[in-house]
């Protein structure tokens, strides 16, 4: 066991500082980080260094992939024919959004 003055410093430097509501904000998705930088990835050095550090990173891939050559593909690539992979693969962030950007793109070549 700590001493006492131990335990309390402990106690006191784990608190969040700068947000006493830490408990109750909503966590930040890699996706819905990647959606608010998008737009500002040229107006700051942070907003470029944290896209280029997920452009590194499976989900981006994945999501790169399937707007623009769709699951169907992507599970074919990859062999993922197991039911729970594809249904774990849906419940991705941003992954429906890719394939209807996918299907979007096939109706604009189609006409």
């Amino acid at each position: 066991m700590l001493p006492k003055n131990v335990l309390l410093l402990i106690n006191e430097y784990s608190k969040p500082v700068t947000r006493p509501d830490w408990r109750t904000i909503k966590i930040l998705t890699q996706y819905r980080l990647f959606i608010n930088i998008q737009n500002n990835i040229y107006k700051k050095d942070l907003f470029y260094n944290l896209y280029k550090s997920m452009e590194t990173t499976e989900w981006f891939y994945t999501l790169n992939y399937i707007s623009r050559l769709g699951i169907e593909s992507y599970i074919h690539k990859h062999k993922t024919y197991n039911n729970n992979l594809i249904v774990d693969l849906l419940k991705m962030e941003g992954i429906r959004h890719a394939q209807k950007v996918y299907i979007e793109n096939l109706y604009k070549i189609e006409l």
